[in-house]
């Protein structure tokens, strides 16, 4: 499982810096959102409720059947028909001659492995006229000119699809372990001479999608790869050290290592500079050395830097830990040994 994990950090370290602006990547693996108990590694899709209920539930489901760390599944994601160790009864025709039914009998205890996920999504659609739209065209031609237009008038409307949606996952023993509710909305402006006209479904599955998306980061660790944008604040520093601060800048491009060299060396010279200090900071994030980092970061906030740079670097190394403590409990679940050697350490 380790060696797929390196391999993952060092394609992120080969990525290209984002067009215009001066970054370092740094990858691993982040924690989800929500402390579900380490054992529940199945999640039983119920059936939804409302009008949209179906289409979310399915969107939940593929988004945590793809939820993956290291290449391996997080959950195994199961509908409620068909659970592995159900009963499968058929009920005899009555004496009325109605056909037999076909319906699964849920075992009598559920394992502490598995959760139950419910929920609901109520759609509500408002579809109102926007604008009209003029369309013109040559009625009739007289030696090659125009004589008489064609004007046709079409109405142009917008439909906006609002979805509530609600999802609340029980474990085993009836508790209540995570819960999440939210609304959120889309639109699509059309016009009554489109070839295809949308439809309410095309129109809410993006909603729809993005707080199942929401849910996945909510229950399941994420393993990704980001470029991070260096500070460029030079504000306190000498002519020499900006020149110095530039040159590292630029060698974020081809040779991070050497611009990492150049930050180390202004902060020698500029022991309390606010973007001298994050930016080294960043190095040390992006090389996996977290305790360095998270040290350089809390220098740079109390330095004045840009806080909104310095809180995102502490917020991405506890996000990385809380990732870490998420696996070794489960590993330890699945009785597994201790994490290995290239675990980094906590960081307090």
């Amino acid at each position: 499982m380790r060696t797929g994990l390196l391999a993952a950090c060092v394609a992120v370290l080969a990525m290209p810096s984002v067009a215009g602006a001066e970054t370092l990547p740094v990858s691993g693996i982040f924690g989800a959102q929500a402390d579900l108990p380490a054992a529940i590694d199945t999640i039983v899709v119920e059936r939804f409720d409302g009008e949209g209920g179906t289409a979310l539930a399915l969107e939940i489901g593929d988004q945590l059947a793809s939820a993956e760390v290291d290449g391996e599944a997080w959950f195994r994601v199961i509908p409620l028909v068909g659970r592995p160790g159900d009963e499968i009864v058929l009920v005899e025709p009555v004496a009325t001659g109605e056909p037999g039914q076909l319906f699964f009998a849920p075992r009598e205890q559920e394992p502490d492995s598995e959760a139950v996920l419910f929920g609901a999504a109520d759609i509500l659609v408002d579809d109102v006229h926007s604008s009209f739209k003029t369309v013109s065209s040559c009625r009739r031609r007289v030696d090659n000119k125009c004589v008489e237009q064609r004007v046709i008038e079409y109405e142009c409307r917008l439909m906006t699809v609002r979805v509530e949606p609600e999802v609340r996952l029980v474990a085993a023993d009836g508790r209540q372990i995570y819960a999440r509710r939210d609304a959120k909305s889309n639109n699509r402006r059309y016009c009554t001479d489109d070839a295809t006209l949308p439809t309410v479904e095309e129109v809410v599955r993006p909603a729809l999608s993005a707080f199942a998306r929401d849910v996945r980061l909510d229950l399941a660790p994420i393993q990704r790869g980001d470029d991070v944008r260096l500070m460029e604040q030079r504000k306190g520093l000498s002519r020499a050290e900006v020149e110095r601060f530039k040159q590292a800048l630029r060698l974020t491009k081809n040779d991070p290592v050497g611009a990492c060299l150049e930050f180390e060396e202004l902060d020698r010279a500029r022991p309390d500079h606010g973007s001298v200090l994050f930016n080294l900071g960043l190095c040390r994030e992006s090389e996996g050395n977290y305790d360095d980092a998270q040290q350089l970061y809390d220098r740079a906030l109390s330095a004045g830097a840009n806080k909104s740079y310095p809180r995102s670097g502490q917020q991405r190394i506890y996000s990385r830990m809380r990732g870490w403590d998420q696996i070794e409990a489960r590993r330890e679940q699945q009785g597994r040994s201790g994490m290995d050697a290239t675990v980094p350490p906590s960081t307090q």
